[in-house]
């Protein structure tokens, strides 16, 4: 049996792989109904703090034996019926895999990749070597409470003269500076109506021309992703502070989580001082990888 060969320790309950033999000779029969019914309750599983080189502890949940027989049992009946449309390039996330190697000598063109492994950041160095760019992106806790609207709304009053605060509507959706200023505020959506069903967004127009914007970069289930750009002439005055702070507020409101990833260090900045809670760095590489024509 793959359980009793793979040894390993007991959970939850204390049931060693020693004492399976006997209690699945008493339980056998009862666990098979339960099974059949929908009835049979998985244990809690047990938490073992194993220290890892970097100092830290890695906590890995150890299931019940008995817990384990029944996932062996279910993996080694389905396992067959799946591996049949299981393609030559699914490599599961197997660095050392042909697969792998191939998927990388296949990216699209100027493409970011983000990996989280060593092995992996390796093996994008050694295909790529000389056309890629590493640099650090930072991510944010995704906490409402960190959010403060008070604090938001004390931005907004902060709009200098001259300027106006605008959300981002079909009167400005197609206007050529809102564009200018970072065609990402609406470049992943299917098309200008598209943005306007499903997008938010603010910007700040001056003279008639959309000089700073914070929107929707893309969506997700009950919150986006914030997309921040400002015209070079009108920056450090204090604008993305602002309508990202509007941003933000609406989203509140709407009970939507605004989420942001810094990719870079002032990016990191303006987050902090809207109150997002750093979470930790982490490495991103942009391929300059080009297809053969």
């Amino acid at each position: 049996m793959q359980v009793k060969r793979n040894k390993g320790a007991g959970g939850v309950d204390q049931i060693q792989v020693t004492d399976l033999k006997q209690v699945l000779r008493q339980n056998a029969l009862k666990m098979l109904q339960d099974l059949v019914n929908g009835s049979y309750q998985v244990s809690p599983i047990l938490g073992v703090e194993i220290p890892k080189s970097n100092d830290k502890m890695r906590l890995p949940g150890i299931p019940t034996v008995v817990d384990r027989v029944i996932q062996q049992a279910v993996c080694q009946v389905l396992q067959p019926v799946f591996e049949t449309d299981f393609q030559r390039h699914s490599y599961a996330g197997d660095v050392n895999s042909k697969a792998a190697i191939e998927l990388l000598c296949n990216i699209p063109e100027h493409i970011y990749a983000i990996v989280d492994t060593d092995d992996w950041k390796k093996l994008i160095e050694n295909i790529h070597n000389e056309r890629t760019e590493k640099f650090t992106r930072f991510r944010f806790e995704k906490n409402r409470e960190h959010l403060d609207p008070k604090h938001l709304q004390g931005y907004l009053s902060m709009l200098p003269e001259g300027y106006e605060l605008k959300r981002i509507d079909e009167s400005l959706v197609n206007e050529a500076s809102l564009h200018e200023v970072s065609p990402d505020f609406t470049s992943q959506f299917d098309s200008a109506q598209d943005y306007l069903n499903r997008g938010l967004g603010f910007c700040i127009v001056h003279r008639g021309k959309v000089v700073s914007g914070a929107s929707s970069f893309s969506i997700f289930d009950n919150g986006l992703e914030i997309e921040v750009a400002t015209d070079d002439d009108h920056r450090n005055m204090g604008l993305a502070t602002i309508v990202s702070s509007a941003l933000i507020l609406d989203c509140i409101e709407k009970g939507i989580y605004p989420n942001w990833d810094a990719v870079d260090q002032k990016s990191h900045d303006l987050a902090k001082k809207l109150g997002y809670v750093l979470s930790q760095p982490y490495d991103t590489y942009y391929i300059n990888y080009k297809t053969d024509a």
